[in-house]
């Protein structure tokens, strides 16, 4: 298929799938952890997002992808473009870094944090891979959460935790250790990642799926999202709750002065 019609098969499934979504998102839930004791802090960067909950609008990080601007983000490898208001990957098979599997991904810009919560929508067009970027300092050194769709009659979905760290690739969850909620390519799913220290929870529309302490190595970076090899995956409604021991780099480098 030639990339003129790929894209067009993309947006039309984009419309159709992701049209309403914009106003479906449901309010955040349980933003503090009570074990930690870690207070949401209120400062806010970047423009407000357009349509979003009240929660939403006050989020550290939000972008709804209304204007169709990209400031916000720093893509890396693979295409990246805003189309029917979302933020759409296109990744590539190419080997690059430590050859591993290519994670192709984009990164919130000018944005260093160790404890986060974020939320956004997400879905498959082209494979099955979804990727949350948490913590990267380099595509190198990074934890990776791949949100697998289902593939009728072979395998079901599921969630992978990964980190890479020093070009090491090692997997933290087994393949379908943690099942999630059965959705195919196609198919929208709300997300939710909180990280504090090492505790890692993650929801799925709404869903406890994992809570689980995991001995990440890297221990700061920067937050994103990404697509394994070859597939197309569209993103939507990102925001990010700041929680302590999050430090923007904007913020340190006006800190210093000129």
């Amino acid at each position: 298929m030639s990339r003129i019609a790929r894209c067009t098969v993309v947006s039309a499934l984009i419309t159709l799938t992701l049209g309403s979504c914009r106003d479906a998102v449901e309010p955040a839930t349980d933003l503090t952890v009570a074990a930690d004791r870690t207070e949401l802090a209120g400062t806010r960067e970047g423009p407000p997002c357009h349509g979003l909950p009240e929660h939403a609008a006050a989020a550290f990080f939000c972008d709804d992808f209304s204007t169709g601007s990209t400031d916000q983000w720093s893509p890396g490898e693979g295409l990246w473009t805003v189309k029917d208001g979302a933020y759409v990957g296109e990744g590539t098979d190419e080997r690059f870094g430590c050859g591993e599997f290519p994670t192709n991904q984009t990164l919130i810009r000018d944005f260093q944090a160790r404890d986060v919560d974020l939320e956004l929508d997400m879905m498959s067009i082209q494979r099955v891979d979804k990727i949350l970027v948490l913590r990267s300092a380099d595509p190198d050194n990074q934890i990776e959460l791949n949100f697998r769709a289902e593939r009728p009659d072979e395998f079901p979905s599921d969630l992978v935790v990964q980190e890479r760290s020093r070009c090491n690739f090692t997997l933290l969850t087994p393949e379908f250790s943690v099942l999630i909620p059965p959705h195919q390519v196609g198919q929208t799913i709300h997300t939710r990642a909180q990280l504090v220290h090492e505790r890692l929870r993650v929801w799925i529309d709404g869903t406890l799926v994992l809570n689980r302490s995991f001995p990440f190595s890297v221990r700061s970076g920067a937050l994103g999202m990404g697509v394994v090899g070859g597939g197309v995956t569209a993103f939507d409604n990102v925001f990010v709750h700041r929680l302590g021991g999050l430090t923007p780099r904007t913020a340190a480098a006006r800190s210093r002065g000129p």
